[in-house]
């Protein structure tokens, strides 16, 4: 699934031209179906509402650093598990 708010371009092929198949308003936003005018390829995107598209930036930036977080503290517990004896 493409999230993007001005252009539709085919996953498959990279094609601009796409026909609109289904439209679906949703909370927030509009999804739609597109068929691929070049490649036949279907695919969907989702247009987003300027709110909605500030939280899912800000969303990302805090999964971003959860995860980042994680790692790290992963990397720690993995250079303290050597197998040595600490008294």
């Amino acid at each position: 699934m493409i999230i993007d708010r001005q252009l539709s371009i085919c996953e498959k092929c990279g094609e601009r031209k796409a026909q609109v198949i289904e439209t679906r308003a949703r909370i927030g936003g509009v999804r739609r179906r597109k068929l691929c005018q070049l490649c036949g390829h279907r695919f969907t995107t989702i247009e987003l509402s300027a709110d909605e598209h500030d939280a899912m930036n800000k969303a990302h930036v805090i999964l971003k650093a959860v995860l980042s977080a994680i790692a790290v503290a992963g990397q720690s517990s993995e250079t303290t598990d050597s197998g040595a004896t600490y008294e």
